[in-house]
């Protein structure tokens, strides 16, 4: 036999060895990734009550140009109050008329309960609450406006978590 004949084809192949190897780099990158996303996942849950509590500052604010006044207090939290991180209806069918006089409501469900609290002459607040990560901890986030002037006294709104129901701990 010639000496190109007797030669075997080298056939290369992975080893147990190399596929584990593998396997366990995809577990470590997806161990770090994991809490990323949950993370991010819940940075866009909380900029939901942002955008909503800044829509419902700025129909309070439109309100009391037009009327002089900025209304009454919502009594109880809208929708709710719910303290879970699935998302809920906003018309569950007792929206407080403040709401519908301010002509504020928020696109589709939400993942927080909303509350408008007013003397008309010495406070305006506009506060959410939410357990957005289903941990026991609630989420508090409330928005000033002064209604002497109608200005925002808190434009980055106050953020308080709570182990409990109540923020009075927060505020």
């Amino acid at each position: 036999m010639g000496a190109t004949g007797s030669r075997r084809r080298m056939v290369r192949s992975f080893t147990l060895v190399e596929l584990m190897t593998v396997v366990a780099i995809i577990g470590i990158l997806a161990s770090i990734a994991m809490p990323l996303v949950y993370q991010n996942q819940l940075k866009a849950k909380k900029s939901e009550i942002v955008l909503n509590l800044d829509g419902l500052a700025d129909a309070a604010i439109a309100y009391s140009t037009m009327f002089d006044t900025f209304g009454a207090s919502s009594v109880d939290f809208q929708p709710g109050p719910y303290f879970d991180k699935a998302a809920h209806p906003w018309d569950d069918g007792s929206i407080p008329q403040i709401f519908i006089d301010l002509g504020w409501m928020p696109d589709g469900d939400v993942r927080a309960s909303y509350f408008y609290d007013t003397d008309d002459t010495t406070y305006v607040y506009i506060e959410a609450q939410a357990d957005m990560d289903d941990d026991g901890d609630n989420y508090h986030v409330r928005d000033t406006i002064d209604p002497v002037t109608g200005d925002r006294l808190s434009p980055d709104l106050e953020e308080c978590v709570t182990s409990g129901n109540s923020p009075i701990e927060c505020y």
